[in-house]
This record gives C-alpha cells, sequence and structure tokens, in this order.
C-alpha cells in the first residue's frame, strides 16, 4: 500500500468514529435487550444482531491501527 493511502484524513477518522459510535450503541442496546427476553429463540436473534455490530466495532477500531 502507498504511503498516502494508509493515512486516514480528518475528514475519514469522522467517518470512521460515527461509524463506531452507531454500532457500539446498536451493539449496547441489543445485548441489554437481548438479556432481557424470555424467549429463547428472540434472544439467540437479537444478541446475533448484538454480535454483528461488535463485530463491525471491531472492523472500526483496526482501521486505526
Amino acid at each position: 500500500m502507498n504511503k498516502d493511502e494508509s493515512n486516514l484524513t480528518t475528514k475519514d477518522l469522522s467517518y470512521v468514529t460515527d461509524i463506531f459510535n452507531w454500532n457500539i450503541n446498536c451493539y449496547n442496546a441489543f445485548a441489554h435487550f437481548g438479556s432481557l427476553l424470555e424467549d429463547e429463540q428472540a434472544q439467540k436473534i437479537v444478541n446475533r444482531v448484538a454480535k454483528e455490530h461488535k463485530n463491525n466495532c471491531e472492523k472500526c477500531l483496526k482501521l486505526l491501527k
């Protein structure tokens, strides 16, 4: 990768930060409500969605390393 391609601009950083914040908020909400559900099938679905948002957060963090 070219040196110029590996640097994030301020706009890029702002965009990645927004994506991270959106996903961490969704993860927290789904994880919380998933723990409140009594229906096992619904809980599995909500937990799967929470995990996907957590994975997205981890991808954002990798971009910043």
